[in-house]
């Protein structure tokens, strides 16, 4: 998904909009989250509807994503200090014990759920199943896609997640994230 910076900077767009209009902490967390599956799914009915290559169409949708933020931000950033951030600052990128980045237990985290999403699921199976052979998945009865779908909104829901942690480590959103 060739499209992933620009979907970073597309959610971190969103929880600006969120956030400056009044919106709690956790919706503009969970808005970013969504911008950035909606345009995995965007992403993947793309992909598996037109039958067109995922490298083609991510880097089309690459520059619709990247457009659409920098025209609602009008090219500019948006300092992430304020005081009512601070919560969400510290679960994201804060320290914890011995100082360790919250980064690391992040990326702990994400690997065991994906590893359990990929081997004890039958989405993973689908996953697998897609990857190996296309068509002897269809074959056995996989929907070719939404599990496609599936994928590609899970890589878009953690492009927004990572532009929230980049945005936040640095304590500035900046319209160019990603790039």
């Amino acid at each position: 998904d060739l499209s992933f910076p620009a979907v970073m900077a597309l959610s971190m767009m969103s929880f600006v909009w969120v956030f400056e209009n009044g919106g709690f902490l956790g919706l503009a967390f969970l808005a970013a989250i969504v911008t950035g599956t909606l345009a995995g799914a965007l992403n993947g009915y793309l992909v598996a509807k037109m039958g067109i290559p995922a490298v083609v169409i991510t880097i089309g949708t690459s520059f619709l994503f990247r457009g659409l933020e920098l025209a609602a931000m009008s090219g500019s950033g948006f300092p992430l200090t304020d005081p009512a951030l601070d919560p969400l600052r510290q679960i994201l990128v804060g320290r914890i014990f011995l100082d360790i980045p919250m980064q690391f237990i992040w990326v702990l985290v994400v690997a065991i759920l994906l590893w359990a999403l990929l081997n004890r699921t039958r989405f993973g199976s689908h996953v697998f199943l897609l990857g190996d052979n296309a068509t002897s998945a269809k074959l056995m009865g996989v929907n070719i896609m939404w599990t496609k779908m599936g994928v590609f909104m899970l890589v878009g829901a953690m492009a927004g997640f990572a532009g929230l942690v980049a945005s936040f480590e640095v304590s500035y959103f900046w319209p160019t994230l990603g790039e």
